[in-house]
């Protein structure tokens, strides 16, 4: 049988688990809804339908994705790498 410590430290693991879980549940609403901007998706299907009913366009302006390649070739051309050197002269 668990001690007391080791109930209540079993019982905030959980806790915590379930707490991270959630968060991590919220974060991949948000990353689908901005990979669709990146895409190009960013209507809402129902709106879309509304306007375009309406006669207009639905414009899709993808501000957002020149940016995002622009940082990527940043990151991807000032890359750091681990140099691991002997001490001595062996």
């Amino acid at each position: 049988m668990a001690t007391k410590s080791k109930k209540i430290t079993i019982e905030t693991i959980a806790k915590n688990y379930k707490r991270a879980g959630r968060m991590m549940s919220k974060w991949k609403k948000k990353a689908k809804e901005d990979i669709k901007f990146v895409l190009g998706e960013q209507w809402e299907k129902d709106v879309k339908k509304t306007i375009e009913d309406q006669g207009r366009p639905a414009l899709t302006l993808n501000i957002i994705q020149p940016i995002i390649r622009l940082v990527t070739g940043y990151q991807r051309d000032s890359r750091s790498s681990i140099k691991a050197l002997p001490e001595g002269g062996e």
